[in-house]
This record gives structure tokens, C-alpha cells and sequence, in this order.
């Protein structure tokens, strides 16, 4: 089965709940779910609760409006092993009008943990870009009717003495549905940066991402890697750049420790 075609589809208060398998092509060399495809799971999740409130990418873009994404957090507890099912839970808060904020929590069928998220959206008017406030297209039910969720993302400083640099160029695939660069790819980017000896011993327990532009098709980027921690938990920041316009695109932290089942 498929894990994109839900199994269990249920709301209950305010709660947006789904069922998941874990398939073959989203593990990696240990068998494991990988860090990118648990934050593709929160975007088919935040899309489809999306899309029966009325708010998703498809709504809004036929009224001139469109999400863009602003922070995401990560954190992971336990990897789940191909062709085992978890249960992915998501909420919504409304923000000073001014940011969707939205939750995730994934837990296995003995209901432990796995994993948590949080991400921010902003709205944007599509033809100036600029940010407009919620009320501009959400209800007042979605503006009032919601589980409070605290805007605390953690505060990312560039590297300031990058030791590795890695060009990336934007391919068709790379894509999203605004035919921007997709949120996740900047994650793989960072991950795939940091040196193999620490990606094939150690697994990341949280990703934190600010984004500050976007990125279209054939743009040459680059990104920018640093290790701040060397303790048995390293930690490494990272900045992807478009150098030719001289911008800053994100900034990335991810943190690394050791998981008790590698490999599988």
C-alpha cells in the first residue's frame, strides 16, 4: 500500500490524523525512513488537511494567493524500518493573523513517539509577492476555531567559516507545485554535506530550516557547511546562497547522535 493513499483518515478536534506505511523507497541504507521523506509526509498531511479546510495551495492560487514557507522544525526520537505502519497527527494555529503555524507528531501502533515537527506559513499575494494577513482569504471560523501552537523556532546564524561548499543546480524534478524549489530539497542538500563519517555512523535528531527566498529552475546555488559542536552529538549549520544575486535562501541546523539500530 502505498503510504500516499491514507488507510485511516480522521478528524477529530481540530486534529488531522492519517495512516502511513513505510515504503522501500523512502528508507536509506539502514533500512530507515529517512530524514526528507518525514518532512514529504508532513507536506502530503498539511496538504490534505489543507485542502478540506479550504486553504490548500490549489485554493489559493486560484483566488491570486499562494503558502510560502517561513521555518520548519524537526525532531526525531526513533526511525521507523520499511513496511512498518505509523500514525502521523497534524494541527493548525493562526498566528497574529500573520503566520499559519502547524504541528505534526508521528507515533508507531504501540502509540510510542517517533518523531514532531512544527512549521510556519506566510501568505503572499502572488503577483506583488508580498505578504498579506490571513484575513485577507482564511474564515473567521479557521481564524478562531484552532489549538494554540507556540511560535518558537530556534534562532540559525550562518556559518562563518564554512569548511565545505557543494554547487547545486535546480532541476525540473526539484520543483514544487509554484514551480519554486521544494522546502525538502534544501534539507537533503544540508544533510548530504555534512562528512560521511558522521552520515554513515550518526542519524540527525532535529533539522531546523529558515527560509528567506526561493529558488526556480536552471539557478546555480551553493551551499555552505560548518561544524559548530564536534561532541558525540555533533551539530552543523549550513546557508544555501544564490551566488549570482547575491542572496540568502535558508539556513539550516541540523544536530546528529547515535540511534541503537544501525544498521537494521
Amino acid at each position: 500500500m502505498s503510504s500516499l493513499i491514507p488507510k485511516i483518515h480522521t478528524t477529530t478536534n481540530n486534529i488531522f490524523s492519517k495512516q502511513y506505511t513505510v515504503r522501500y523507497s523512502e528508507t536509506g541504507a539502514n533500512g530507515r525512513i529517512t530524514c526528507p521523506n518525514i518532512l514529504n509526509y508532513f507536506q502530503d498531511i498539511a496538504t490534505v488537511h489543507a485542502g478540506e479546510l479550504g486553504i490548500s495551495a490549489l485554493d489559493l492560487i486560484q483566488n491570486g494567493f499562494a503558502w510560502v514557507i517561513y521555518q520548519i522544525k524537526l525532531t526525531v526520537f526513533e526511525y521507523s524500518p520499511w513496511d512498518t505502519v505509523l500514525y502521523l497527527s497534524t494541527w493548525r494555529s493562526p498566528h497574529k493573523k500573520l503566520y499559519e503555524l502547524r504541528s505534526f507528531e508521528g507515533k508507531n501502533e504501540k502509540g510510542k513517539i517517533l518523531f514532531t515537527g512544527k512549521c510556519a506559513w506566510v501568505m503572499i499575494q502572488i503577483e506583488t509577492k508580498k505578504p498579506v494577513r490571513l484575513n485577507r482569504f482564511l474564515s473567521d471560523d479557521l481564524l478562531t476555531n484552532f489549538i494554540d501552537i507556540e511560535k518558537n523556532f530556534i534562532d540559525i546564524q550562518p556559518p562563518s567559516s564554512p569548511n565545505k561548499k557543494a554547487s547545486r543546480k535546480v532541476r525540473m524534478h526539484h520543483l514544487d507545485f509554484n514551480r519554486h524549489l521544494n522546502n525538502v530539497i534544501y534539507a537533503q542538500w544540508a544533510l548530504e554535506s555534512v562528512p560521511l563519517n558522521i552520515q554513515t555512523t550518526l542519524m540527525p535528531s532535529t533539522i531546523d530550516i529558515k527560509y528567506f527566498g526561493d529558488a526556480i529552475l536552471n539557478d546555480e546555488l551553493q551551499c555552505l557547511s560548518q561544524c559548530i559542536d564536534f561532541s558525540e552529538k555533533p551539530v552543523f549549520i549550513h546557508q544555501v546562497v544564490n551566488p549570482e544575486k547575491k542572496t540568502e535562501l535558508t539556513r539550516i541546523q541540523t544536530q546528529w547522535e547515535m540511534f541503537p539500530y544501525l544498521p537494521v
